[in-house]
């Protein structure tokens, strides 16, 4: 267990919270410090407890290679130890998740005048392992500067994974000072009705040639919804080109 997972533990029943509802804070902490705003301002105990959890995580950030899976085997280890019955989830482990990245991506071309972004989605994002090592492939393939024409969506009807997702990209991003064309991750059922998603984050760099739609346009939920459906069942698919 790496230093972050360590704390959350040591944690358990400070202030009268749980090591899972920590490592909430903390998500909903560093998703503020890109802009995310918070629906509950914490107090100042609990901000210093915070101060302390994000910098934990940004070292392990600035220490890994770019688009590691940090937050995933944190939220496994605590849902195992806190929570007596399974939460039904499993994620993909990284190997596998590049594996199925390289298989999902061969023949994904960049022109020198590249106008329109190529959106990857995951209707299963969990802690974004999946589209994380998309990010890392297309990195490798292409050159770091492809991502800027990239837009990753993920949706999870988890909570937590719904934040995991964006706070795991946008921090590696920031750190390895990459560039991004969007990120848009939402929070509800991949099989419900779209309408009903909950934008969580809507990131876009601001040099795009034409701005793209707000998430939460009805239409932008039903493209990526029919996109997500459309595409086969068969367990090497769950990244989807659209």
């Amino acid at each position: 267990m790496n230093k972050l997972t360590n704390e959350l533990i040591s944690l358990h029943g400070k202030e009268g919270l749980r090591a899972e509802q920590w490592f909430d804070l903390m998500l909903d902490d560093v998703l503020a410090g890109f802009g995310i705003r918070l629906t509950e301002i914490p107090t100042e105990a609990v901000r210093e407890v915070l101060f302390n959890l994000s910098g934990l995580y940004a070292q392990e950030v600035i220490r890994e290679a770019p688009f590691a899976d940090l937050l995933g085997p944190v939220h496994m280890e605590l849902v195992s130890r806190y929570q007596q019955k399974g939460s039904g989830q499993f994620f993909t482990p990284t190997e596998l998740c590049r594996m199925i990245a390289q298989m999902n991506m061969q023949g994904l071309r960049f022109d020198k005048d590249q106008a329109r972004l190529i959106r990857i989605s995951d209707p299963a994002v969990g802690a974004g392992g999946m589209l994380l090592a998309a990010l890392d492939h297309i990195t490798a393939t292409h050159g770091p500067e492809a991502l800027a024409w990239v837009s990753v969506t993920g949706i999870d009807i988890d909570h937590r994974c719904a934040r995991m997702y964006p706070v795991q990209v946008l921090s590696s991003l920031y750190v390895n000072q990459l560039g991004l064309g969007e990120l848009v991750s939402y929070q509800g059922n991949t099989l419900g009705d779209p309408a009903a998603w909950q934008t969580v984050c809507h990131y876009s760099r601001r040099d795009l040639p034409e701005q793209p739609t707000p998430a939460d346009h009805p239409a932008i939920k039903k493209a990526v919804a029919e996109a997500v459906t459309a595409s086969p069942s068969d367990g090497l698919s769950q990244l989807s080109l659209f």
